[in-house]
Parts: structure tokens; sequence; C-alpha cells
């Protein structure tokens, strides 16, 4: 390993040094295996570092690697090249316990993430409260307009498949027999809100929520305790084991766990803090060995991460909170991610990509161009509902008998000299003006 390696993450909250479970998870590693010399920590809050527009994003030896497995995979194979090193935290395990270690990790990303969304960004009360002002203090005027609502609407994609996306108060739209309403009944929703007598009873909100407790309570019970029983596996008394497969170093599957468990235990004052309270009551081992490792590898003051301060840019601000306005147009938004999708995917550099970037780049030009005209256009029209008069000079001479009059006055020089029109002064040969009715006290 020759050049000092450079973590991109999300920047600090909660007293966390990130406020994504997966970054928190990548420093946890890079901490643990490399001494604070030997990489760095940029807080760059962009995915757009790299063209997978994911973070954590680690850049070794000029190469890009993005996402938490990713980066420990690569890290593993850089092992062999770094002898003074052991960037492969997984090299004491027997190949049984690589195994468990790569599995329960793909089950802490398909079965803790999602419910991690759900407790964050999916609970309405949640994000208002504590994670939508995190990402705002994080990000700064003017991209706390756009990144923050980006963020959510992909976190709750991610949990959408648990069925816990109406947790929050503006998603309350379910009948009376706990079905859920499709978003698009835009009439139905808009019911609710009339004054009528059919409102559900406190009786019914109490049995409402009560359902949503339970099937919360059975989902997150289902997700850690697998993860509690790899803990306890071979332990001779309850709490001994602070590591998964026993020892003194983390593993791989150590360090992806407190990520996700460390935001769990940090985010203090959620409204709705049903996932702190199933992990801290039902899983306290489990707990303990989190805490354990999150004071070990993370904020541990002993051993300070190597903290580097991300290059800032006003145009590349400018740039970014455009393309997230682009992103967020209909229609032009789909056809720009598309576009951006597959220049990322297939990493295309020749002219035909050149051309369709410039012609999906002229496109949208031509759009900002007619839009821009058509509010200007709008703007110069009177007030709508109006009525517009026109008021032409009186015309002199024998002009008053049609244009045979006013060839005569040009030949005969009896025609009036024609006013010069005055924008200065607002005047000119003719006028507009619009009749308003005015009330004065």
């Amino acid at each position: 390993m020759d050049d000092v390696l450079e973590l991109h993450v999300w920047g600090a909250a909660f007293g966390l040094p990130s406020i994504d479970a997966e970054c928190l998870a990548a420093i946890a590693y890079l901490h643990t295996a490399l001494p604070s010399s030997q990489w760095r920590l940029v807080p760059s809050n962009d995915p757009a570092v790299h063209s997978s527009n994911r973070l954590p994003a680690l850049k070794a030896n000029g190469v890009w690697v993005t996402g938490y497995a990713s980066i420990a995979a690569h890290l593993a194979s850089l092992a062999p090249h770094s002898p003074s090193w052991d960037l492969d935290l997984d090299s004491r395990l027997t190949p049984s316990q690589r195994a468990d270690a790569y599995a329960y990790g793909a089950y802490v990303e398909s079965a803790l993430a999602p419910l991690l969304d759900a407790a964050l960004y999916g609970t309405h009360e949640n994000w208002v409260a504590v994670t939508r002002p995190a990402l705002s203090h994080l990000l700064g005027f003017p991209l706390s307009w756009t990144v923050p609502v980006m963020i959510r609407n992909q976190a709750t994609a991610r949990c959408a498949h648990l069925g816990l996306d109406s947790l929050g108060a503006e998603d309350d739209d379910e009948d009376g027999d706990g079905a859920a309403v499709p978003k698009n009944r835009t009439l139905d929703r808009a019911m609710k809100h009339l004054p009528v007598s059919n409102k559900k009873t406190v009786l019914e909100e109490m049995k409402a929520g009560t359902a949503r407790g339970i099937r919360l309570h059975a989902i997150t019970v289902d997700a850690l305790s697998p993860l509690e029983a790899l803990r306890a596996r071979g332990e001779d008394s309850p709490g001994e084991k602070k590591r998964f497969f026993g020892g003194e170093v983390p593993t791989s599957l150590d360090c992806l766990l407190v990520g996700y468990l460390a935001l769990i235990q940090q985010v203090v004052d959620l409204p709705q803090s049903w996932l702190p309270t199933i992990l801290t009551k039902k899983f306290s081992h489990l707990a303990a060995m989190a805490t354990d490792l999150r004071d070990e590898c993370l904020t541990n003051p002993g051993n300070p991460l190597p903290w580097t301060a991300a290059p800032s840019s006003s145009l590349r601000t400018a740039a970014r909170f455009l393309d997230n306005v682009v992103q967020a147009t209909p229609n032009l938004g789909e056809a720009y991610l598309h576009e951006w999708r597959r220049r990322a995917e297939t990493k295309a550099k020749g002219a035909s990509a050149d051309r369709r970037t410039l012609a999906l780049a002229g496109g949208v030009l031509v759009a900002g161009s007619a839009i821009a005209y058509g509010v200007w256009t709008y703007k110069s029209l009177p007030p709508w509902g109006l009525r517009t008069q026109t008021w032409a000079a009186e015309k002199k001479g024998l002009g008053r008998f049609g244009d045979l009059g006013e060839m005569l006055n040009f030949s005969l020089g009896l025609a009036d000299p024609v006013p010069q029109a005055s924008p200065a002064a607002g005047w000119g040969s003719e006028h507009r003006y619009v009749e308003s009715e005015l009330a004065v006290d």
C-alpha cells in the first residue's frame, strides 16, 4: 500500500462520526485495521465523489470502492501487500466462521438496515423532530432544502416492504378495518379532513396504535434474535462475549453491527423510540456489546480519528443544488436519472455517449429558455379579468377622411409631426390603460 487511504463519509451527528450506519461501519473497520497516520477521514457529504453515487467511498491507490461490504473486501485483498498492517480483520477466523461472517453481514443489511430506515426516516414524528434537523445542520443552505428529502425518499423505499411506511402522522391513511389507503386516492384523503362524524373514536385509535406496536415489536425481535444467538454462541456465562467470534480484535461483522446499533443507541429524544427501547430491554447483552465496540472503534478519545476537511466550493454546491432540482422535476428528472444511471453502469466515454449528453443538456437548456420566456410573457400581461382600453391621438386635417386623406395631407405638407415615443417618460403615440377599482378609506 503506497498512498494514504481516503475515506469519504456523511458527516458527524448524534455524537457519532457519521449520521450513516454504513459509514460508521467503514470508519470502525479502518480505525481498527490502521493507525491514524495511514488514512484520512473526509466528511464530504457528497455521494457524487464517485460515479456509483454512494457513501462510504474509499480511495485506495487511485481506485474507488463504495459500500461497506466492498470496502472490507478490497482492504482484505490489500492485506498481502501491506505486511505491516492487518487489513484483513477476518484473517484469524476459520473458513466456517468466515462463511458465517459473510452470511450474517448480508443478513444485517437486509433485516436490520430497513428497521433503522423505518425508525429514522419512515416514522414521521422522528423525521420531523430529529433526523431532518440533523441533516439540515450537516448540509447547510441551500442543500438542506433538497438533499434531506431525497435521502428520505430513498430510505422509505428501502423499508417499504416491511409495511411500516404508515407510521407517521402524515401517512396515517388507514380505513376502519386497518387496510392502508393507496397514495393516489387523493379525494379519499382530502375527505378525511372534512368535519364529518365518521372519525375514529379513541378506542379505535388505540386499536390501530396497538396493532402497529405489535407489528413493530414482532419485526424488530425477529431481526435481532439471530444476532443475539450468534453473540451468545459458546459463551460460559450470559453477556460474557463482547465479540461475535470471541477474541479482542473486532471482525468485519463486529464493525458492521456497531455501525447500526451505535446509531440506534445514540439517537436520543426520538418521539417514537420503539427501536432503541426493544434493543435495550430485550437484547441487553447485544446492546452492551455494541456499546463496548462503539467506545473502542468510534468514540475513543485516546485514539482520535484522522479528520480531514472536505474541499468546499460555492460552484460545486450550486451545481449539486441544481442537479437535485433537475432530479426532482417531473418527467425531466426521470430522463436525467435514466441517462445518469446508464452512463454510470456502462462507463461510456465514446462519441455516442457525448452526443447523448449534449442532446440532454440541449433539451434542458431549451426547456429552461421556454419556461423563462413563458414567465416573462405572463408577467407582461395585464391583471387577469380587468378590461383593457387603447387610446389613440385624434386625427386632424384631411386625415379624418381615411387613408386617401392621409395621402393628401402628406402630399400637401399638411401632416402633423409624428410624436416620438419616450420610453423613459413612459409615453408614446399610443397608450394602454388598465381599468381598476380602488377603495379609499
